[in-house]
């Protein structure tokens, strides 16, 4: 079986399929792979605990029957995908072994052609992590990134700006955080490990764009930490200022952080640890809260906490231009315009 290197791979833009196991999937895998596992996750425990107490060929011939109930079924899927999509198809496990080998013979003697990826997703974790760490993958963009208290609308900006064909890096949708202590609830706190940010981190990367635009952040983003060279590259960027006013900011902290029924309990939980505000105005937050007094709850929080919190921040930087993002369409049009996008 005919083994490709991931460098060569991506160049065809394959169709990627992952044999290793659901939960293996679920954690990371190459951005776009169809998963069709050899063994399922409990298999995978078996066929192991069987090789540590067993033998090695029984715990093949157990792997085999687990994989020969599968076969027939894969090949039509694969087969379908194939004719649909009409690319390459490259198989991987995690080294690049018996699992995706066995794969991939089985659909090759069945007329499909195919390679499998030399390594596995071992190698392509590893050429994720070298690019991120090297310059020279680095050395084509040029970075923008946009700065400005909590709620004048950064990343609604920057969304606009991708609807005009700008590159944005999404970093706060990346890691399914906001990146402030409320940042889980817009997302259900979904959690993303540090894998699956790296691996939409270097896709975005990748392309071949000139600018990139991103909101300032700092290193760690929900649970995730931004990568130490791409960081480097945030902070000697160009720098936006974006301002808006009040009102504004209201309006889009209150559409990026919904007040409901459901989120209310989590919003109090949160406003109770925050320590820079006295007791006494924790409370009366979260009772304002009950009393469905929303607007005046968030303008406090803006005031009280979020300002102090970020204004020595956003005075470390010189800016090349400021924005106003009362009219979000405006303000991305406009940084569209400046730099030719």
């Amino acid at each position: 079986m005919k083994q490709i290197d991931y460098t060569e791979a991506e160049s065809l833009n394959p169709i990627w399929i992952d044999a290793r196991t659901p939960l293996e999937y679920k954690e990371s895998t190459i951005l776009g792979a169809y998963n069709f596992p050899i063994l399922l996750d409990q298999e995978r425990v078996d066929v192991s605990t069987v090789y540590r107490n067993e033998s090695r060929s029984k715990a093949k011939h157990m792997g085999l029957e687990f994989a020969q109930s599968k076969l027939a079924d894969y090949y039509k899927q694969i087969s379908d995908i194939q004719k649909r999509e009409k690319r390459q198809i490259v198989f991987f496990c995690f080294r690049g072994g018996m699992r995706s080998n066995s794969l991939a013979a089985v659909m090759s003697l069945m007329g499909l052609p195919c390679m499998v990826l030399k390594g596995g997703y071992k190698a392509y974790r590893r050429h994720v992590m070298d690019s991120l760490s090297n310059d020279s993958f680095y050395n084509d963009k040029q970075f923008v990134v946009l700065h400005g208290k909590t709620g004048v609308g950064k990343t609604r900006v920057l969304l606009e700006m991708e609807n005009r064909n700008a590159e944005i890096l999404d970093l706060e949708g990346y890691a399914k955080n906001k990146g402030s202590i409320f940042g889980g609830i817009p997302f259900d706190n979904i959690k993303i490990n540090q894998k699956q940010f790296e691996t939409l981190i270097y896709n975005k990367l990748n392309s071949k764009c000139k600018y990139i635009f991103l909101e300032s952040e700092s290193k760690k983003v929900g649970a995730n930490i931004v990568p130490e060279k791409l960081f480097d590259k945030m902070t000697n960027a160009e720098h936006i200022l974006i301002e808006c006013s009040d009102e504004s900011r209201i309006r889009n902290i209150l559409l990026d952080y919904p007040l409901n029924s459901d989120t209310i309990p989590k919003y109090k939980k949160i406003i109770m640890r925050m320590d820079a505000l006295s007791k006494a105005k924790r409370e009366e937050l979260c009772n304002k809260l009950d009393s469905d007094i929303n607007e005046e709850v968030v303008l406090q929080i803006m005031k009280m906490y979020y300002d102090n919190l970020y204004k020595y921040s956003i005075k470390q930087y010189n800016y090349k231009y400021t924005i106003s993002s009362d009219d979000i369409d405006l303000a991305a049009k406009k940084i569209c315009q400046i730099y030719g996008v």
